[in-house]
């Protein structure tokens, strides 16, 4: 008898491979993503997912907070400044601490001025007025920066208490001398601002910024040289002796 052909033999279709999605993955900035503790790699500006995740997996409040700043460096680094703010009012949440809120508001107003939104800033800046002041470097940072940011709209008289504050606080830094001298010079008061901006110089001689502002306010206003001429002699003196030393060897 002659032998039926036989069919050829049908190879079972591959089982799909659990371990890799069947689309494309989505792409995210180095440094932006986040594992959550079920293994789901999400963007780390996706507050309202990754919150709930960690939430749901951590009940000590101090733990998540840590965790949460974590997160707001990481979108900060990343330029994800809204994920970072959201982060934050997540931690302000959390927080009872009038210590960590008020590093809270910090951290929101710092946020706004690196995207160069000075009046959210100043909004930032002003709700930890609410709390009861600190002789701390938080709040050197919180008053000399919202004397800053208020400089930056124009508000320069609002801007001279708060930079006096931070004065208060800690005299030997640069900041608040800087901030203070362009708030008076903002008011017109010109020689005030020039003895100010001479106080920045001195304290921090490797930043130039207020050395800068004070060469510029000398020029565009001659008088104060020809009313204080101690003023312009202890400036040249300066200027010399700032350019000498960044001439010098490095031995």
């Amino acid at each position: 008898m002659a032998r039926k052909p036989t069919k050829p033999a049908v190879e079972p279709a591959p089982r799909p491979d659990k371990s890799t999605p069947s689309g494309p993955r989505p792409s995210y900035p180095p440094g932006l993503v986040v594992v959550l503790p079920d293994g789901l790699a999400v963007a780390a500006d996706e507050v309202e997912v990754v919150f709930a995740a960690l939430a749901a997996g951590e009940p000590d409040p101090e733990v998540l907070t840590g965790r949460l700043w974590r997160l707001v460096r990481r979108c900060q680094e990343c330029g994800r400044h809204e994920g970072a703010a959201a982060y934050v009012e997540k931690i302000l949440a959390l927080a009872q601490d009038p210590a960590v809120r008020a590093r809270c508001f910090l951290t929101m107003g710092q946020l706004c001025e690196q995207r160069g939104d000075f009046p959210a800033a100043v909004a930032a800046y002003s709700r930890a007025l609410a709390l009861l002041p600190r002789q701390d470097l938080d709040w050197y940072f919180l008053n000399n920066n919202l004397g800053y940011s208020l400089n930056q709209v124009g508000r320069h008289g609002e801007a001279e208490a708060f930079c006096r504050a931070a004065i208060a606080i800690d005299a030997g830094r640069y900041n608040a001398h800087k901030n203070l001298g362009l708030s008076l010079q903002g008011q017109g008061r010109y020689v005030e601002a020039a003895r100010c901006l001479l106080e920045a110089a001195r304290a921090q001689p490797d930043d130039l910024r207020a050395l800068g502002h004070l060469e510029d306010l000398l020029a565009r206003h001659e008088e104060i040289a020809r009313g204080h001429p101690e003023i312009l002699k202890v400036v040249q003196e300066f200027c010399d002796a700032v350019r000498t030393s960044r001439r010098e060897p490095v031995m």
